[in-house]
């Protein structure tokens, strides 16, 4: 909830309001189609209508000519074919779409795919071996082969000619092969380069059917070739769009036999089929059979004409996939393990872990499970016999097959692309690999590209959340990698209601603002009502969605992250602020500190001051203002907007310290540590609004009045009558005593200490905060009562002393006397 970097492109209202006309959509497509950085009309206009006539003319592939007219020739030698696939859903679907056309069309004709776990990824020299063996004259590989240098030239001297299709990274070299159809080939004309293998074995039945005058044809294959791009999750744009828009048209009323057994298992209700129905309930069967045992029989699902074959390979592939999810979780569970008790993995930009005995077809999902939970590049590599096989997982920044290719004199073999890759290494050389890959992270990755970042469409408005809306969004499907659902912020409104749903494992909100309600869901969420409460005040970040309860369909909002309103995060930072520089404070300024002549000239009327601080923060000069409360911030901040029209000066804010010192411009300081007032580059430094200990200013004033910079009190006398909640009583501490052990577990208590706080101040009607609240847990702790343990500034651990006896006074805690002091300046 805290820890993710929301991006949120704002768009010009005029800039929507053109688009809106000229591309004859909504406002709202428009601030999404802006957003993303699409402002041509046409281009919108083609993009919400992926017509199959726009896919382009496959003999712009470099070499597809040559590798057409080779297959015509071995079609009319009767020569026999092999192709040659991969075993994840890419290269099934891949090798099912070439051997059910060329099928056909009567060529001799067999396929062969490796074995995830005895032979490994792509063409190695066995199976180049078991190549030559098949007695082939053509071999044609689908979604590999694209690095295998060495095992081309083995096939080749064999008298055997090699087609080579692939769509992942080009080495510097590429292999000797008849044709090579990959349009990453930095020679390739090819307009579109994201095509996923099957994508690019489409193609090339495309450009067999141009050649052979069989029309359109290639069309049906359309179902399988989505399944394909969509596992393979490659942006779903440009032809990729139009591939999957129109197949899952296709796939809704398809006539492939394996694909309809399969839709039994998968969709029994009879759902809409949905880019997400592919992703995570269709591919992982296929991608079981591969997984758990010989991807063939995927291949033989979707060309069969059998229907009892299809239902018993249908079935298998089900059961096989439940056993795969149980042997993942359980890796999982190890490597967690691993990396939870040992710190070397934290200060690790890319994490590298091995095990005995993983199996090899799950821990490329083990490894995105790792990587999405840390938000780092992951490998992990099973080892047997001192071979280390593996997959890797990247995030966005961060090219993991760059990063392997950087490593290549340890590896004896690997492939992939920016995100995934796989790979094979002695287990001697695993130390200097893990070295030198995290050396490569280092000079390449900044510790902001390990902060997950939430990408924000547009804003979103009350008056926008409906069921048109949803119609209009829905425009821009199919959704995926490229082309996401969009993400809408919804700021500043009221959890009206919050609960857990799912055995504790979403979230369910009512949400209101102005008056309107709407629903809200996360999935996966639940953990965050413990840290949310009923009136609170949120932004969220979401998309819509259409929610159908009893046959009556309403909007809703599908939630993916939520943060506090930007007042409440003001007011934990302010008062988290407070507390780190309080302790300077207490020990400096004691009960006879007389010398408070700062505060004794500084008070002004109110109008001058203001009159005085808008100068200051709109002239030339660099200036630094400091305050001791949240109401001195908001009028600084709230001058500085309503300047805005002619500002000439940005406002940077900051706490306890200076930051931005080289920046030119205004800085706010919100409770200034003296203990870091040490250097700073200013004209002049300005003492504004309510301060909280009578000698404070004095000791900051004191502090830097040898300093070049011109230094003025400007305290006015209305905001001296004012108040600030960080006056600590005698009732506030016996009320967080009586709530400690109200609501301790065996003598524990776990929580955020800004949603006890709010949990406190509802329960006993008394105000209280994150400061107040954390002073008199130090103080029940100096007094024997509890013991604390901080895990950062915000989430604590209280083991409460139930054993204690007799009374206990507030006089005996020397810290409670020394906060005696907090009152507002007088």
């Amino acid at each position: 909830m805290f820890d993710k970097k929301w991006i949120c492109n704002e768009v010009k209202d005029d800039d929507v309001l053109k688009l809106s006309k000229e591309a004859q959509v909504s406002t709202l497509l428009a601030k999404v189609f802006l957003s993303r950085g699409i402002n041509d009309k046409d281009y919108i206009k083609s993009f919400l209508n992926p017509s199959k006539d726009k896919l382009h003319d496959p003999f712009l592939m470099k070499d597809m000519d040559k590798a057409v007219e080779r297959i015509l020739e071995a079609i009319e030698k009767g020569q026999k074919i092999l192709i040659y696939g991969d075993y994840d859903v890419d290269g099934v679907t891949s090798t099912s779409v070439l051997y059910n056309f060329l099928s056909s069309i009567g060529v001799n004709l067999d396929f062969f795919i490796p074995n995830r776990i005895n032979d490994g990824y792509g063409i190695t020299f066995d199976t180049a071996e078991t190549i030559v063996n098949l007695g082939c004259q053509l071999v044609i590989t689908v979604d590999c082969g694209v690095s295998a240098i060495r095992e081309v030239d083995f096939i080749k001297s064999n008298g055997i000619d090699i087609i080579i299709t692939d769509h992942h990274e080009c080495r510097e070299e590429i292999p000797d092969a008849l044709a090579v159809i990959n349009p990453k080939r930095p020679d390739c004309p090819y307009p579109f380069k994201e095509l996923a293998g099957v994508g690019i074995a489409y193609k090339l039945v495309a450009a067999l059917c141009d050649r052979l005058q069989l029309g359109d044809i290639y069309y049906k294959y359309l179902d399988i070739v989505t399944i394909g791009t969509i596992a393979d999750v490659v942006p779903l744009v440009g032809e990729n769009r139009i591939i999957v828009s129109n197949g899952l048209k296709i796939m809704r009323n398809t006539t492939n036999i394996g694909l309809m057994e399969l839709l039994k298992h998968c969709n029994k209700n009879n759902d809409d089929i949905t880019t997400w129905m592919v992703a995570f309930i269709i591919a992982p069967r296929i991608n079981a059979a591969g997984r758990m045992g010989d991807a063939k029989r995927a291949v033989t699902l979707f060309t069969t004409k059998d229907r009892t074959t299809a239902m018993e390979i249908a079935g298998l592939l089900s059961s096989e996939n439940k056993l795969r999810q149980d042997i993942e979780s359980a890796i999982i569970d190890e490597v967690l393990n691993k990396i939870e008790s040992d710190n070397k993995y934290k200060d690790k930009k890319v994490m590298v872990v091995s095990g005995e005995g993983w199996h090899h077809g799950v821990i490329g999902i083990a490894a995105s499970k790792v990587t999405e939970r840390y938000y780092k590049p992951c490998i992990i590599l099973s080892c047997e016999n001192g071979i280390l096989k593996g997959s890797g997982r990247s995030i966005e920044g961060f090219n993991m097959f760059m990063a392997l290719c950087a490593c290549e004199n340890l590896l004896d073999n690997y492939g992939g692309h920016e995100m995934a890759a796989g790979l094979t290494l002695k287990e001697e050389n695993l130390e200097e690999f893990d070295r030198l890959l995290n050396n490569f992270a280092d000079n390449n990755m900044k510790e902001e590209d390990l902060v997950p970042k939430v990408k924000i469409d547009a804003r979103l408005a009350r008056n926008e959340i409906n069921l048109r809306s949803i119609s209009e969004i829905e425009m821009m499907s199919p959704f995926g990698v490229g082309n996401p659902s969009p993400l809408f912020l919804y700021e500043n409104v009221r959890i009206a209601d919050l609960r857990t749903v799912g055995n504790d494992k979403h979230l369910k909100a009512v949400f209101e603002d102005q008056g309107l309600t709407v629903d809200g869901i996360g999935f996966n969420m639940g953990n965050l009502s413990k840290d949310l409460l009923s009136e609170d005040f949120v932004d969220v970040v979401c998309s819509l969605d259409k929610n159908t309860w009893n046959s009556v369909d309403r909007a809703q909002l599908v939630l993916k992250d939520i943060k506090y309103s930007k007042d409440i995060v003001s007011e934990q930072k302010f008062y988290n602020s407070l507390e780190k520089c309080v302790g300077f404070v207490v020990e400096n300024v004691g009960d006879n500190y007389q010398n408070n002549q700062v505060c004794d000239m500084a008070f002004q009327d109110t109008e001058e001051i203001e009159d005085k601080v808008k100068l200051f923060i709109n002239d030339d000069k660099k200036t630094i203002i400091l305050v001791n409360s949240m109401e001195s911030a908001k009028k600084i901040k709230k001058m500085h907007e309503n300047l805005h029209g002619c500002i000439k000066k940005k406002l940077n804010i900051c706490y306890t310290c200076f930051n931005d010192q080289d920046d030119a411009g205004t800085i706010l300081v919100i409770n200034p540590c003296i203990e870091h007032l040490h250097s700073f580059n200013a004209d002049r430094v300005v003492f504004y609004g309510l301060w909280s200990v009578p000698g404070y200013i004095d000791l900051v004033y004191n502090r830097l009045k040898g300093h070049e910079a011109e230094c003025i009190c400007l305290l006015s006398k209305t905001d001296k009558q004012g108040g600030m909640n960080v006056e600590l009583k005698r009732q506030d501490i016996e009320v967080v005593y009586r709530y400690i052990r109200a609501n301790s577990i065996n003598s524990l208590l776990l929580g955020n200490m800004v949603v006890l706080a709010r949990k406190i101040a509802l329960n006993y009607k008394i105000n209280m905060n994150y400061f107040k609240l954390k002073k008199s847990i130090e103080i029940l702790g100096e007094l024997g009562l509890l013991k604390a343990h901080y895990k950062n500034d915000y989430h604590v651990s209280i083991d409460f002393n139930k054993d204690i006896k007799g009374k206990t006074s507030l006089d005996n805690s020397s810290l409670y006397k020394k906060l005696q002091l907090f009152q507002i300046v007088k």
